[in-house]
């Protein structure tokens, strides 16, 4: 499925159709002489790498791209130099200021884009894996890096590194739009270089930068009034909620943080996925609900629990001036529902339309706010109170560049945040469920039982939401042993 990014608007809406209703006042610029504060978002992460003591894998995005065709190389590297030169959180690096964790934006460098030429016979393969797994320095930035590996006169690899400190999901559709269009203005101005690309490419000046962002966040933290209600709200939600989601593993945690993980992709027919839609329908709600409501329920029958905390992830971008960066904005939302084995499906789905109209409705307090609020106990290797994820799957706007074929190449190995995550969405040929799964905790055989017990117990649910939950656990075939 294709949702183009450069008609950005927050993934969630068109499956939640609820919008944050809280009224904040619009971004402006922060003062550059003053020290900028890290958001609350890269707090969490720069904090993260400090536990892992190296660079995590799992905090970085990787791009890999085949491109096929006459390239111009200058052009390219001058697109992605306009592209750090405009979004200044790429060329940004991290300092303790007191007590805080303090933006340091860089000045433009050298060219961004290392270029080498491979013969053949060389394992290519490697040299892209070390390339993408190359820590970061976040002391000193930049926050993305990219090698183009020559390996004919009309092919090339395209190797491309964010860390996710600087940049999200949404974030990929901005930089496939914004690297095509500087790589075509480019390509046409030639070796003229006076000429200012972001202009030549239409690329409007952004209004604020990430930074600015950052610092209205914090802002908005310290005065505590605009976060007061939602606070309050979320404590009193998340007041004796379980420590962890006890899903039965194939091996014990280890107090280390692990990246290493997998996907398994379950598809829906067509005519369940009309039946995921008009259950949605007849409860005023959307399909992402009724995904996340049987999502709730294996786990509930999975894990013998029926009090839980699962995320939900959303882009966060409800100000229009938060659009078109590039950056780390994306929030998870801490759901908790609690429910008996023998509720039926439909008095449990409305209450979570309840849950998740309430949750997005409070959307902009960031989560490592709320854990910091709720003092949690902390435990190694176990990340605090969430380790299971819900999101709508979104396809950004694929790269494009000018006279090419570009081939998107998916990573060999997938490093993943959270022991599970749900990724669920629809097309006009049906569902798409995909899940990802830590390997330290999980065979790949377990979890396509459990993607295809999902599967079966959401089918079963449209067809008669008047079922006691324990009743279509028990015909989907889940239990302790899948």
């Amino acid at each position: 499925m294709n949702v183009q990014a450069d008609s950005p608007r927050d993934p969630l809406d068109a499956w939640l159709a609820y919008a944050s209703t809280s009224e904040i006042d619009t971004l402006s610029r922060a003062d550059r002489n003053a020290p900028i504060p890290a958001s609350h978002a890269q707090r969490g992460m720069w904090f993260a790498q400090q536990v892992a003591e190296a660079d995590d894998c799992s905090l970085t995005i990787h791009q890999v791209y085949r491109l096929d065709g006459l390239l111009h190389v200058e052009a390219l590297t001058r697109a992605f130099d306009v592209l750090v030169e405009r979004h200044e959180v790429l060329r940004t690096g991290f300092a303790m200021g007191g007590l805080d964790l303090v933006q340091v934006i860089g000045a433009p460098g050298e060219s961004l884009v290392e270029v080498v030429q491979v013969s053949a016979g060389s394992h290519l393969d490697q040299q892209v894996r070390e390339f993408v797994g190359r820590p970061f320095d976040l002391d000193c930035g930049p926050l993305l890096r990219a090698r183009l590996f020559c390996t004919g006169e009309q092919t090339h690899t395209l190797a491309v590194a964010f860390h996710h400190i600087a940049a999200d999901g949404w974030s990929m559709g901005i930089f496939h739009v914004e690297l095509a269009a500087l790589y075509r203005a480019a390509c046409g101005a030639g070796p003229d270089r006076s000429l200012h690309l972001a202009e030549l490419a239409g690329l409007p000046e952004l209004a604020i930068q990430y930074p600015d962002y950052a610092a209205w966040q914090r802002e908005l933290a310290e005065d505590g009034e605009e976060y007061a209600e939602s606070l309050a709200l979320w404590q009193a939600r998340l007041a004796g909620a379980p420590a962890s989601t006890a899903l039965p593993t194939d091996r014990p945690r280890s107090t280390l943080r692990t990246a290493a993980g997998g996907r398994v992709r379950s598809l829906i027919r067509p005519d369940d996925v009309e039946a995921v839609t008009k259950v949605a329908a007849s409860h005023g709600t959307t399909a992402f609900t009724v995904f996340f409501a049987a999502f709730q329920a294996l786990l509930a029958a999975r894990c013998d629990q029926y009090d839980l905390v699962t995320g939900v992830t959303v882009a966060n971008r409800q100000l229009p001036e938060t659009e078109p960066l590039i950056g780390f904005l994306v929030n998870v939302l801490p759901v908790r529902t609690r429910h008996t084995p023998t509720t039926a499906f439909a008095d449990f789905l409305r209450t979570c339309v309840e849950r998740l109209r309430e949750a997005y409705d409070h959307s902009e307090v960031p989560l490592e706010l709320v854990l910091e609020k709720l003092d949690l106990p902390r435990t190694p290797g176990l990340k605090p109170l969430i380790q299971v994820t819900v999101a709508a799957l979104q396809d950004s706007a694929d790269l494009h560049l000018d006279g090419l074929s570009v081939e998107h190449v998916p990573p060999d190995r997938r490093h993943v945040h959270d022991d599970l995550t749900l990724y669920v969405g629809t097309t006009p040929e049906g569902g798409v469920v995909e899940l990802d799964y830590q390997s330290c905790l999980f065979d790949h055989e377990t979890v396509v039982a459990l993607s295809q017990a999902y599967v079966r117990l959401l089918v079963a649910a449209c067809a008669n939401v008047d079922q006691p939950l324990d009743v279509l656990a028990e015909a989907a075939g889940i239990g302790h042993a899948l």
